[in-house]
């Protein structure tokens, strides 16, 4: 996924090429288990996530890479081919923002969650590769601070939705 440039290039020169989620390492578990000892796919840090329903119960834990440089972000988790529902990028983006992120070069679908900076995620929405220009840009609804990339399909399946609260612990 890529976030398009809308943002002063001192700040944040996100060109966010295909974040495309987190893959298990080989023979690692496929459930969610933000405790399990990980080694991360791009050698980002790592962080538990939970999302909570707005009355405090649990939705989903993932274990997720946290891209920390421009480069990390814009290169993302380009051309990963397998995405462990347990696993799943977090871009920070450090302040409000509503710029888009687009699926150039990803190999595989995601959802993508949006939040504010109280953890109130905010949109979501299904995002599909895309192997030439011009791809789709996937604007949130509203301002966000943070996303996070899944497998296709992994909030639904989970209730995840708009109003929920996203709790991230680091490693």
């Amino acid at each position: 996924m890529t976030l398009t440039r809308l943002l002063p290039a001192g700040v944040f020169l996100l060109v966010l090429h295909p974040l495309a989620g987190c893959a298990l390492p080989a023979g690692a578990q496929a459930k969610p288990s933000p405790t399990a000892p990980v080694t991360a796919l791009k050698g980002y840090p790592l962080a538990d996530l939970r999302i909570l329903d707005p009355q405090g119960g649990d939705h989903l834990d993932l274990v997720v890479e946290l891209p920390n440089t421009n480069a990390a972000m814009s290169d993302g988790l380009m051309n990963v081919r397998h995405l462990s529902d347990g696993y799943g990028m977090l871009f920070d983006l450090g302040h409000s923002s509503r710029t888009a992120f687009w699926m150039k070069d990803t190999l595989i679908p995601l959802d993508i969650a949006f939040w504010d900076d109280l953890g109130q995620i905010v949109d979501i929405q299904q995002m599909k590769p895309c192997a030439a220009d011009p791809c789709t840009q996937y604007r949130p609804s509203a301002f966000y601070t943070s996303a996070l990339e899944v497998n296709l399909g992994l909030f639904e399946r989970h209730g995840v939705r708009v109003g929920d609260q996203v709790k991230l612990t680091q490693r």
